[in-house]
């Protein structure tokens, strides 16, 4: 129910390795070694994915999520903590639970859900879904990946500003107001509600 469709993070993993020149590990649980391998057959650079999944145990996920420039996943344990400490994360949720209440919570966090007149349904199995689970299969890659983007975007660092003697150097008119547009509240999760 929580669960965005394999092609769909292939089509994001690829566009962030090919655009932003991204590594990926992907993780997961024991048993889930299964949806890691359907991701890592449809990528178009495999070389730039490895599948930590199984192999990470709980206990070490927080320092290895340290590292990571961006978190991308489901509505799950392992976003709450990405979220929670600092790393920049894309939350995708279903409609099966609000948003506002279990989107991922932290200075650099963004949950990115397609608006449903349905949701919350509260359901637990996708064969109740009379929608065909839209609010995750009418998410498309495209949509995730400008939130993620925007995250990639806020964590770079400016970019030098470069003078001549002819040219004063180029400086954000108001970069404090910027930056606060830019990123959500420490404790708010953002959202992005696509339709």
């Amino acid at each position: 129910m929580k669960q965005w469709p394999v092609e769909y993070f292939a089509s994001l993993i690829d566009q962030l390795v090919e655009t932003d020149g991204a590594r990926v590990a992907l993780i997961g649980a024991p048993g889930e070694e299964e949806i890691a391998a359907g991701i890592i057959a449809r990528l178009r650079h495999p070389e730039m994915a490895t599948s930590l999944v199984g192999k990470i145990p709980l206990s070490e996920l927080p320092a290895m999520l340290c590292g990571a420039a961006l978190f991308v996943g489901n509505d799950s344990g392992p976003k709450h903590i990405a979220a929670g400490l600092g790393v920049p994360t894309v939350g995708i949720h279903s409609g099966t639970v609000d948003v506002r209440e279990w989107g991922p919570i932290g200075p650099s966090a963004l949950a990115v859900a397609r608006e449903v007149v349905c949701s919350p349904c509260y359901l637990s199995r996708p064969e109740d879904c009379r929608r065909g689970l839209a609010c995750l299969h009418q998410l498309a890659p495209d949509k995730v990946y400008q939130a993620c983007k925007r995250l990639l975007l806020l964590r770079s660092p400016a970019p030098a500003a470069i003078a001549s003697d002819n040219e004063p150097a180029l400086r954000p008119a108001h970069p404090a107001r910027s930056r606060d547009r830019a990123a959500p509240r420490a404790g708010t999760p953002a959202q992005a509600n696509l339709l």
